[in-house]
């Protein structure tokens, strides 16, 4: 049976309409692991960080403003996010990665792909328990709010810093015991996963020898932001200071 010209247009016009009402997929996130490298372009068309993954690809990284504080050249990272084109009137079509989440992850001794999963601080305070002591070692795990204020109002006798984002971030306390003094302070190195335990790998700082410190028993411990990291119960601390540091070199950490 012949069809009529006008028939057949008719037929273009509905079938060009149903395909046209149909919304296209959002993009999917996905996770890149790979170094960090600085980029330069003209008239600000870049953030100036870009990421090498899959051996020779790379890509230019749109990123959240905290990871503007503590990113540098040559880390490796996890980013998380997703693929999109922008247009830049130097650079004309750029692929980018929008990046909603980035963590630093760090290097182990042991050999891939033995190596259990480690992540450094995101961010980190340097306080000590008031009215009350606390093992060498001793760590535990914050995942809400309330605990938060809790913990600083509470045991830290201090006003709390502004609470992370509990869905995208955990927060580890690890204590360095008792110390004759003030003037110490813990600074956390990195979690890494051992036995399904969160081991927080930590080192105390002595004051200088000249410095002028509080004559009295103190209980320094350090309060450290990661990534949400699958909760495995209790943590546990690792004092990884050097046997040698007595010098009291190293700056205190903001607070």
């Amino acid at each position: 049976m012949k069809t009529s010209p006008f028939v057949g247009l008719l037929l273009v016009l509905l079938l060009g309409s149903v395909g046209a009402a149909e919304p296209a997929k959002p993009a999917a996130e996905t996770t890149l692991t790979g170094l960090i490298e600085r980029r330069v372009a003209t008239g600000g068309e870049t953030t100036g960080w870009i990421l090498r993954y899959d051996k020779d690809s790379r890509v230019d990284l749109l990123l959240p403003y905290e990871a503007f504080a503590w990113l540098r050249e040559g880390i490796a990272v996890a980013v998380t996010g997703k693929f999109e084109t922008r247009h830049y009137p130097e650079r004309g079509e750029v692929r980018v990665f929008v990046v909603r989440e980035i963590s630093e992850i760090v290097a182990s001794a042991i050999p891939a792909p033995e190596a259990p999963p480690a992540f450094a601080p995101v961010q980190q305070w340097s306080a000590n328990l008031a009215g009350m002591s606390g093992e060498a070692g001793e760590a535990w795990r914050i995942d809400s709010e309330a605990r938060w204020r809790e913990l600083w109002q509470r045991e830290l006798n201090r006003e709390p810093p502004p609470a992370p984002d509990f869905t995208r971030h955990c927060v580890m306390v690890v204590g360095s015991g008792r110390q004759p003094t003030g003037g110490y302070h813990v600074e956390v190195m990195r979690v890494v996963l051992e036995a399904k335990v969160w081991v927080v790998e930590y080192r105390v700082h002595r004051p200088d020898r000249q410095a002028f410190v509080t004559m009295a028993l103190t209980y320094p411990v350090a309060v450290a932001v990661f990534p949400r990291l699958e909760p495995y119960g209790r943590p546990a601390g690792r004092d990884v200071t050097p046997p040698d540091d007595t010098s009291g070199a190293s700056p205190a950490p903001a607070r």
